[in-house]
């Protein structure tokens, strides 16, 4: 049984506890029931503990196949599987036959030479002892990407290339002689690789497109957006905390004046009713005639004139446009009564009619 979970207390221990910290205790037990139902703990069998499972503390692997939408052993005990490891300060083994045996485990794809390239990844960090990266698994750094990334998006482990990575994405490639990549240096300076050069130069182009940008500030805020931008994308890549960059890019957009709730103020900014938000809609933009196909497709407009107005004008005894036009609608349905033109006065017609009766 797992012990680091709370439990209720026990008939014996009830006795010798008061009302105040029951109430306490079963408030607790009531809260630690709700995360549970929530996945916001979950339990791991193999290490026989409760862990954590929310924020940036999620302590498993998403999983699709299983109702709580998470793969049912933890992440540490993944990584100890990897390793080989039995006990915690056993020396981390991790093999390529460790990582494919759980990938098909966990029902994810194996490319070999995408997790040849986390190793060399992780391998290159080591020279430099603050970072972090040079103490992470590779495995580590391949889940995640394969988990977080579009083009791994549905893939399996049947889908899996041993060997070769026949369908990584093919690599976009540049033209450094290029008018976007001259313009791109001016932008950022000619000290960066082609491909962070063409994402800098679209997302900054992307955001002086939507937003005002009229100073030579509002460029440098949006270069600083782009930059904070790129370097997220490579921390959620490389499995990396992105709390501190998250904030600074809301400080950035704040700077710029080009937060969600900014730019909402500055919209309805200057009205104060929605009565005045509609003057001035008709009064700078007013809405066009809609042509004349398109005026009345359905008819209503008809329906109402001749129904509606033409027929309350006929009931009150009103000549008017709408009573004609009820009457001539009308008529197409009317029924008439046969005239006799010239000889309605003839004996003839009215002997036929009634069996030629003489007076007595």
């Amino acid at each position: 049984m797992a012990t680091n979970l709370q439990y209720a207390p026990i008939d014996g221990d009830n006795k010798k506890i008061g009302v105040a910290d029951m109430r306490r205790i079963y408030s607790k037990f009531a809260d630690t029931y709700n995360k549970m139902l929530d996945c916001d703990i979950m339990y791991c069998p193999k290490c026989d503990q409760w862990k954590r499972n929310t924020g940036q503390h999620t302590g498993f692997y998403k999983d699709d196949r299983f109702k709580a939408g998470y793969f049912p052993i933890c992440k540490e005990c993944v990584q100890m599987m990897v390793e080989g490891r039995k006990r915690e300060n056993d020396p981390p083994n991790e093999t390529k036959e460790r990582v494919m045996k759980v990938l098909e485990l966990m029902d994810k794809p194996y490319y070999d030479d995408k997790y040849s390239d986390c190793v060399r990844g992780i391998e290159a960090q080591k020279d430099d002892p603050g970072n972090k990266k040079a103490y992470q698994s590779p495995f580590a750094s391949y889940i995640t990407q394969v988990q977080s990334l579009p083009q791994y998006r549905g893939k399996k482990w049947k889908d899996s290339k041993f060997g070769s990575y026949e369908e990584r994405p093919v690599e976009e490639t540049f033209d450094e002689n290029s008018e976007f990549f001259k313009l791109a240096k001016e932008h950022f300076g000619a000290e960066y690789s082609l491909p962070d050069l063409n994402f800098l130069e679209k997302e900054y182009s992307d955001w002086c497109e939507r937003n005002e940008c009229n100073t030579k500030a509002q460029e440098e805020v949006y270069k600083n957006i782009a930059f904070t931008q790129l370097e997220l994308h490579k921390a959620r890549l490389n499995g990396e905390p992105t709390d501190k960059l998250t904030a600074t890019l809301q400080k950035l957009m704040e700077t710029g004046n080009i937060t969600p709730r900014q730019t909402k103020t500055d919209i309805t900014s200057g009205i104060e009713s929605f009565g005045q938000l509609i003057q001035k809609f008709e009064e700078t933009r007013p809405i066009p005639d809609p042509d004349p196909e398109l005026a009345d497709v359905d008819g209503i407009g008809k329906y109402i004139s001749v129904f509606f107005l033409g027929h309350l004008a006929k009931m009150l005894g009103i000549k008017n446009k709408y009573s004609k036009m009820y009457d001539d609608y009308m008529r197409q349905y009317s029924a008439k009564r046969r005239e006799f033109k010239g000889d309605e006065d003839s004996e003839d017609i009215f002997a036929k009619v009634f069996g030629g009766l003489t007076d007595e």
